[in-house]
């Protein structure tokens, strides 16, 4: 059976909440400009990869991401995860 991709979308977490916020700032202080987290990129055992990502600026603005996985389960515990406490965080 051919792997299918899993997807949903969550309200109220932006991908810079599980960065270092220290460590953001460092980047754009680097780079002269600001870095902003659009994407990350999880790998549940066995190599399972958990994608997500904001897919425009209007998202990170508005605290939208989507969760791309192979399976519905992994989706599940992913928004179990983030709605822990109401943001993510």
């Amino acid at each position: 059976m051919p792997a299918r991709t899993e997807r949903v979308s969550f309200e109220g977490f932006q991908i810079a909440d599980v960065l270092n916020k220290k460590f953001t700032e460092k980047l754009s202080a680097e780079f002269g400009k600001s870095v902003i987290p659009v994407g990350l990129v999880l790998i549940k055992e066995p190599a399972t990869p958990i994608t997500i990502n904001h897919e425009n600026q209007k998202e990170i603005e508005e605290r939208i991401v989507h969760v791309f996985s192979r399976d519905e389960e992994t989706l599940q515990k992913m928004i179990k995860v983030l709605e822990s406490d109401g943001n993510g965080r």
